[in-house]
């Protein structure tokens, strides 16, 4: 936690991502990357119960599809 604000980053977060998706909401943010059409990494800001989820889907190479269904 950095002055009351958790920072929560899962896999490949640095790499060379062919998208980038947001799904901000107040005060807090799910960003989602892809490369090859599959969930490779991401950075959850106040959102540390969404961190199984995100986990699950970079383990699962879950597709774009399936992003908005769950953070949106």
């Amino acid at each position: 936690m950095v002055l009351g604000t958790h920072i929560t980053c899962l896999g490949d977060y640095r790499g060379s991502a062919d998208k980038i998706y947001d799904f901000p909401g107040k005060g807090t943010l799910v960003r989602v990357l892809l490369s090859g059409g599959k969930v490779t990494g991401g950075v959850l800001i106040n959102r540390f119960n969404d961190k199984v989820k995100l986990t699950r889907l970079i383990e699962d190479g879950t597709g774009l599809n399936d992003l908005e269904k769950l953070f949106s």
